[in-house]
């Protein structure tokens, strides 16, 4: 994959042209791992690097530097640093959303959650956050999110995660892989049955 992706180099992969993102999709692809939208995905990602790279020519530092100055622009906040990157702005990085932010920042070692479709529907079942936006919640339909409520199950999942004396990123995707159709697969009801609070009609 290095090789596909120019060993993941920034400054190479923003000058990738069109048709060779369509070779990296076409790799994906015989390997049944390419999704509809990986093509647009992947020239999204391109603007990303592109980003990146100016940001790092510019300050004449590597992209970690982009990362590190962001954080101190949200007051060293982790949690405030993915709704930061998502946000239009001079941080803006194209094409990511706050859970692919934060899921982005996981892997660049930060220590947080990435608050997706099955996080959030993880603490709205536990009472843990308040959704406003959640008209079905039955079987595996999840809330819909504001930016507040997003940094409000990140904090959620640290708070968690102090309790329970581990790493939030291990909280997360053990409560992602008991969501996820590759894991458990549990429903909203059985999530709420685990605090002996069945989700119904009137749950808040």
């Amino acid at each position: 994959m290095a090789e596909q992706f120019h060993q993941f180099d920034v400054e190479a992969y923003a000058r990738c042209t069109d048709d060779e993102v369509a070779r990296i999709v076409g790799w994906f692809k015989s390997r049944r791992s390419a999704s509809l939208t990986l093509a647009q995905d992947l020239r999204r990602l391109r603007l990303t690097a592109s980003t990146l790279a100016q940001f790092s020519k510019k300050n004449g530092c590597g992209t970690e530097g982009f990362f590190l100055q962001a954080l101190s622009v949200a007051n060293g906040n982790i949690v405030d640093l993915p709704l930061l990157l998502a946000r239009p702005g001079e941080w803006k990085l194209p094409g990511f959303g706050v859970a692919l932010c934060a899921e982005a920042l996981r892997n660049l070692g930060f220590n947080l959650a990435k608050p997706d479709r099955h996080i959030l529907r993880a603490v709205g079942s536990w009472s843990l956050v308040a959704f406003v936006k959640w008209p079905e919640r039955d079987g595996r339909k999840a809330p819909v999110a504001s930016e507040l409520e997003l940094r409000q199950t990140m904090l959620a999942l640290q708070r968690l995660a102090s309790v329970v004396g581990e790493e939030t990123t291990f909280v997360d995707s053990t409560i992602w892989t008991a969501c996820a159709k590759s894991g458990a697969w549990l429903e909203n009801r059985e999530l709420s049955a685990m605090t002996g609070d069945v989700a119904n009609d009137e749950h808040p």
